[in-house]
């Protein structure tokens, strides 16, 4: 009981807390590297009197703030005669976190294994608590899509050793034949660590070794760009700059000695263990270069922050709560700047110790460590190849000017940048313009301006990326945009509303909301809801429970497109570019099935019977397969409503049909990709559906028209084809294939997935309308 483990249960990562003093639990999988420049202090305490909860966890790092309750007030089993923390769920950062007191276990990642990118080459095995992580860089030209490839594989490895507690990594980079990044793949990694790996390099990293030998002018280029990623973003954890793969390999063992096999989880005495004596404590040499001082910036952030879908379902305060090393943006200046112009900064930062370097940083220059010049940004790595080849040559590149703080928003090129600045000196001096402090009202409109410009930029480079990554996160953000006000996606319920709610046990259960929480009910801590059970739990006695347990019932239309779903969905398409337009025209389908399946399709995709979920739970053969062993969809709304069981709503989604057996084979065959019998479809493997949306009737229309302007998307950026012409325009005069013969016709509307809505010609024109008619059954009338 003197460790305990606190798991999120969004993805399992695991926090250790070891007992401290009375009553006190302190975060302890962390480096001593990292606390002693004191990040992430993290305790479990009691609570002030007044609160409305008995125990909070509390971040101490700078001015204390709570940021987790539990879920029940009541105390933990006794320890040491005092108290301990309640087990069970917790509200971290507003999400649900589990806190036990047996260290979870998960399987390891299967290793070693090798992953190979054009560029690079990565190998991982694990020996005992320790995993080892070896990277080779090679001098080949980066392209988006292999980084994002090897950028993955890297968060699977953070990912899973995080998740078991007893694990650390140790990381050798072998860059010596590294080519020159460029600085859009140089933010793209910052991001990366940043938003993505944060948290799991605090709680696994334990240390780093890169091997580069600045030999030649490129050498020394990629060197300072390293060690100014590692000013900007340092690591929580040692890390040396070393000159061979021996030296690195020596520097890494003596971390390795410090990590001997951990006891199993029964064999911990009762005695307290302090897990920070697992950890750093030595000293490094100071010929090796490594991420030091008060500013180690890598910390624990929310999950919130790395996953959008949590943050809209469970808004709150609590979720801002992180750690100061990432509240603040890292801005890395365009490589090429649209209209080269850059942003001044707006106003002086208030955190009195910062952690990152940000504008104003980079506008007052980067301090070179020979000469101690400030440089411009843009022309700091130049400048510290020259000064430690040629020192007498590095004024020829300018430095950075060092005149009075900019607080105006104006947007000014590169090269009247000096100008601009000593002007601003210069009224400052003379008293014409007083030097403001903040963002006025006069000024609001260009300040916002400013940032428009930088998005653009952003936005610009995000379009015209071929990378699965960056199409997927368009195809994304189109969803939402989309969906925006749909019911089911609102988080917050109201009396009377159908909801699900998570009980106690993890699971989900049927209920109804009874009563909201007043105004200030909550006393300071977590405002909760009343609910009562529906059948066939009516009985239970209601219930008040807390606001991020509740969600709306899974039978209203929502937005429900799932990230890591969609990039499979892009993957598969890029991987079918080479094959017929026929077989990449994409489709919109419903799928209808029970409540009880809703969620886990949004998180798992559509399944074929016998694959397995996320979660390990297999996949059951509900309705047959008459058709053949695949996913059932169809291009009518209205087609097998009955498997809804009383939903009034079905997945929208998008899919691939690949080569198509028709209805005259009766049966998917193991040579085709899906099978069409009428408007029924069955697709072989999840790779070819993406479920977009959850609608009804009235919603349709308007949803499959976003699906259309998505299918759009891929078909420009994965394929490369241009958008199609209708065959077929509105009042075109055809002639229609009906009960084995063509008669005349008007095309009176045109659908968005080719086919066609007729009205027949005289003197036929009291017959009923032909609709959604496929292009094949046409032919152009000619009155000739």
């Amino acid at each position: 009981m003197s460790v305990l483990y606190l798991t999120c249960d969004l993805d399992n990562v695991v926090f250790t807390f070891t007992a401290e003093e009375k009553s006190t639990w302190q975060f302890s999988r962390l480096s001593n590297f990292h606390r002693d420049n004191g990040k992430d202090c993290f305790v479990l305490r009691q609570a002030s009197e007044g609160s409305t909860t008995r125990w909070v966890l509390e971040n101490q790092t700078g001015q204390p703030s709570v940021f987790g309750t539990p879920k029940y007030s009541g105390h933990g089993p006794p320890f040491r005669g005092s108290p301990s923390p309640p087990r069970g769920m917790w509200t971290v950062w507003g999400c649900p976190f589990i806190l036990s007191d047996t260290m979870p276990q998960r399987d390891a990642i299967p290793s070693p294994f090798t992953f190979e990118v054009p560029f690079a080459k990565m190998h991982f095995h694990e020996e005992g608590r320790l995993g080892y992580l070896d990277i080779e860089v090679f001098n080949v030209g980066i392209e988006d899509e292999h980084l994002d490839e090897i950028l993955l594989t890297l968060r699977k490895v953070l990912v899973n050793l995080a998740q078991r507690p007893e694990m650390v990594l140790l990381l050798r980079t072998d860059a010596r034949a590294a080519p020159m990044p460029s600085m859009r793949h140089v933010r793209k990694f910052l991001a990366f660590i940043q938003k993505e790996v944060g948290t799991e390099c605090v709680l696994v990293g334990r240390g780093s070794a890169i091997v580069l030998v600045p030999s030649t002018f490129l050498g020394t280029a990629v060197l300072r760009l390293v060690q100014l990623v590692q000013r900007m973003l340092p690591a929580p954890y040692p890390q040396a700059i070393v000159a061979s793969v021996e030296e690195a390999d020596a520097f890494l063992a003596n971390i390795a000695k410090e990590y001997p096999a951990m006891a199993h989880p029964e064999e911990y005495p009762e005695s307290p263990v302090d897990l920070r004596n697992e950890v750093e404590r030595r000293e490094v040499p100071e010929n090796q270069a490594q991420a030091s001082g008060p500013s180690s910036s890598t910390s624990i952030a929310s999950p919130a922050r790395k996953r959008p879908r949590a943050e809209e379902e469970a808004p709150g305060a609590g979720k801002v709560q992180v750690m100061a090393g990432l509240t603040r943006n890292v801005l890395v200046e365009p490589e090429e700047e649209p209209d080269d112009v850059i942003l001044v900064q707006e106003s002086p930062s208030t955190e009195t110790e910062p952690c990152l370097m940000g504008r104003a940083d980079l506008l007052e220059g980067v301090p070179c460590e020979l000469c101690g010049a400030k440089v411009a940004f843009s022309e700091f790595v130049v400048h510290m190849s020259i000064c430690q080849e040629r020192p007498q040559d590095a004024a020829e590149v300018p430095a950075a000017d060092n005149s009075e703080d900019i607080t105006c928003d104006v947007i000014v090129p590169f090269s009247s940048f000096v100008e601009h600045s000593k002007k601003h000196s210069v009224e400052d001096q003379e008293g014409l313009e007083p030097r403001l402090l903040g963002c006025t009202i006069g000024e609001l409109a260009d300040h916002l301006a400013a940032h428009k410009v930088h998005d653009q930029w952003l936005d610009r480079e995000m379009k015209s990326s071929t990378s699965a990554v960056d199409i997927t996160a368009q195809l994304v953000e189109m969803a939402r945009a989309g969906g925006a006000g749909l019911p089911g996606n609102r988080s917050h319920v109201a009396v009377g509303d159908a909801v699900l709610v998570r009980w106690s046990d993890g699971r989900w259960y049927g209920g109804h909301v009874r009563a909201m929480p007043d105004v200030g009910d909550g006393g300071g801590g977590e405002e909760k809801i009343s609910v009562a059970w529906d059948p066939p739990f009516a009985q239970w006695a209601p219930e008040r429970v807390a606001e991020h347990a509740v969600i709306p019932r899974m039978n209203q239309p929502r937005e429900v497109c799932n990230f890591d779903v969609a990039l499979q969905f892009v993957k598969k398409l890029c991987s079918m570019k080479d094959r017929s337009s026929k077989a990449t025209k994409l489709e919109v389908v419903y799928h209808w099935t029970g409540e009880e399946n809703v969620q886990k399709i949004v998180e798992n995709n559509l399944k074929t019977p016998g694959s397995t979920n996320a979660d390990g739970s297999a996949v059951q053969r509900l309705n047959g397969d008459a058709y053949g062993k695949g996913i059932y969809a169809a291009t009518d709304l209205n087609y097998g409503k009955g498997f809804g069981r009383g939903l009034s709503c079905a997945f929208l989604c998008l899919a691939i049909p690949g080569h198509m057996s028709q209805s005259q084979t009766m049966k998917l065959s193991s040579r085709d990709d899906s099978f069409k019998h009428g408007p029924l479809r069955v697709y072989r493997t999840s790779e070819q559906v993406l479920p977009l949306f959850f609608t009804d009737s009235n919603s349709s229309a308007k949803l499959a028209e976003c699906a259309w302007d998505i299918a759009d998307l891929l078909k420009e950026r994965a394929l490369g084809q241009v958008k199609d012409e209708a065959e077929f325009r509105k009042g075109a005069r055809v002639e229609a294939l009906w009960q084995g013969a063509f008669w005349k016709a008007e095309v009176w509307h045109v659908h968005r997935d080719g086919t066609y809505d007729l009205k027949w010609q005289h003197p036929y024109h009291f017959w009923p309308a032909e609709l959604r008619v496929s292009p094949d059954r046409l032919r152009r009338y000619d009155e000739s």
